[in-house]
């Protein structure tokens, strides 16, 4: 695995369990869902975190009046959008224990109990160990482990033989050797999940205290010895390799009996396993025609945030499409300059509001070439890249008329855009319109109640996705 291989030809990646196997599994999830009895409450650190579930609340204020209206819900899952990815690690550390101490105080009202999972990046970045060492404190003394499962199949993110990888090109690459791993206020080494854990604890928590969960107890069915690995007591830590939906439901049913047994979790996982112990269903791709407002006349609009290569590829790709679009550049760079930076924000406004009071299609996008910031400081640069952020925010919040749709594409773009331009509180995770990308419906009291969202994460799709999407809402 040290090397980049065809996945096509990697056979672990294509295993098949047979129909005996699936249908015992399939069984006994269906016989646990029925006795679980806890609240699945995700922690997501960006709004693309809903990229496998459906009809599931999603709230961007956790105050304890909001967290006791979500322990209310008949619900067995709902998201918190922290959009944490774009803070430093002191505002991260604020949030999680403000958020805690509102889901305990919920819970101890309601008498329900709850699980947490804190929703991070299939490509590893983010603010680990901050966020589950956080949600554990609050917890208290019941969390077990803390269990790690990047998995993440509609984005094409796998993880065999302890090594998470991704699929570029059509070849199978850890995760270290990909561009995720250079983040500027993320970038890690490891690809091996144990060395990426002693590397982002600093050491204080070395590889070889983390346990693992092989494909090949899954794939045996190995239920007594993966419940044994969850509720021991030689190690804190615990990653579960995954390469299929499959493997996910056979270790999800060790984990439904170890919380029948009394048992407690903090699961720092990406967007694969909510949709696993929610009990979700495949449901159909959401239509571009039950996305766009047919009774309006303004354009619909696109806005572009995200400088991962996969967005620019995308977005290149939509631009030679040859599809009526207007194309409005934001020069990000401005935003060494303050006053500069206001000009342009203008600027783009005015453009922007001008083409879509026409009808057209309009696409706002940040300069492709990224801004270096040429300092040593992680946290700085963390400053500018949300003052670009703001500004975009700013441009948003400027248009004059409801879109007749709305894509955004980056993590934080999409957050701040949601919450900070259109006053979003609350929303609904409606589904997905592509693999691995979700449309919110936008709740009471945001600025569009009921508006179609579209959240399109920087780092999934093919190069054509995009353009396909664009496409089917034109």
């Amino acid at each position: 695995m040290a090397m980049q291989r065809d996945y096509e030809k990697c056979r672990i990646l294509n295993y098949q369990y047979t129909q005996e196997q699936t249908e015992q599994v399939e069984f006994f999830l269906s016989q646990l869902f029925r006795k679980n009895r806890k609240l699945f409450v995700v922690i997501d650190d960006d709004p693309t975190g809903g990229q496998t579930v459906h009809d599931v609340n999603v709230y961007t204020n956790w105050n304890y009046h909001v967290m006791l209206e979500a322990f209310k819900t008949e619900t067995v899952m709902f998201y918190i959008m922290t959009n944490s990815r774009s803070m430093t690690r002191a505002e991260t550390i604020k949030v999680h224990e403000e958020i805690m101490d509102s889901l305990n105080r919920a819970s101890k009202l309601t008498n329900r109990k709850y699980e947490v999972i804190s929703r991070g990046d299939s490509t590893l970045r983010g603010h680990y160990p901050t966020e589950p060492d956080i949600i554990r404190k609050g917890l208290g003394k019941t969390v077990q482990k803390e269990i790690i499962i990047p998995f993440f199949q509609e984005g094409n993110r796998y993880t065999l033989k302890d090594i998470h990888c991704l699929i570029e090109d059509r070849m199978l690459i850890p995760v270290g050797e990909s561009e995720f791993a250079k983040d500027k206020t993320f970038g890690f080494k490891n690809s091996n999940l144990k060395r990426w854990i002693e590397e982002k604890t600093s050491g204080a928590y070395p590889a070889a205290l983390v346990e693992s969960i092989s494909l090949e107890m899954l794939r045996n069915l190995d239920f007594e010895g993966i419940e044994q690995i969850l509720t021991d007591k030689k190690s804190k830590k615990v990653i579960v390799n995954v390469t299929c939906y499959m493997d996910l439901k056979v270790f999800a049913v060790c984990y439904f009996l170890a919380l029948q047994k009394g048992f407690s979790f903090v699961a720092r996982t990406a967007a694969s396993w909510p949709k696993v112990i929610g009990g979700f269903p495949e449901v159909p791709y959401i239509q571009g025609k039950d996305i766009v407002d047919g009774n309006s006349s303004t354009g619909g609009l696109i806005i572009i945030g995200s400088h991962v290569s996969k967005t620019t590829e995308q977005f290149e790709t939509l631009k030679n499409s040859g599809l009526d679009i207007n194309f409005i550049e934001f020069n990000q760079h401005e935003a060494t300059d303050i006053r500069r930076l206001e000009m342009e924000v203008q600027r783009v406004s005015q453009l922007t509001n001008q083409s879509l009071a026409g009808g057209l299609t309009t696409v706002v996008y940040t300069r492709r070439k990224r801004l270096d910031f040429n300092t040593e400081s992680k946290e700085e640069e963390l400053i500018v890249t949300n003052r670009i952020a703001d500004a975009i925010t700013t441009i948003a919040a400027g248009i004059e008329k409801k879109p007749r749709y709305l894509i955004v594409k980056g993590g934080i773009t999409s957050s701040d855009v949601a919450v900070k331009a259109f006053c979003a509180t609350k929303a609904t995770i409606w589904g997905q319109v592509a693999p691995g990308i979700p449309v919110w419906k936008l709740g009471e009291g945001s600025k569009y109640p009921g508006m179609i969202y579209v959240i399109f994460p920087g780092n999934v799709g093919t190069k054509n996705t995009l353009y396909e999407i664009v496409g089917s809402l034109q």
